[in-house]
């Protein structure tokens, strides 16, 4: 198959779905679960650094969130 019959195909299936609209979200809260997930799976490629990272940010949320659940931070090494 031709590089060009592919990319006619997925411009045809791009159209083809139907998009809904957006739902508003919180940035927090949507970090919080990409974090316990990663905590969670700890995929190969999630190195000690970008944990590391990832723990900072955690903490400067938790930090300054008072009205929002507190993420699950007693999970993760701190």
């Amino acid at each position: 198959m031709s590089l060009q019959t592919l990319e006619k195909a997925n411009s045809a299936q791009r159209k083809s779905i139907t998009r809904e609209p957006l739902q508003a979200v919180n940035p927090r809260t949507v970090f919080v679960e990409l974090f316990e997930l990663l905590e969670e799976y700890g995929p190969s490629w999630y190195t000690e650094e970008q944990h590391n990272r990832a723990v900072a940010a955690m903490r400067i949320l938790y930090a300054s969130s008072a009205k929002t659940a507190k993420p699950r931070i007693a999970e993760c090494q701190l």
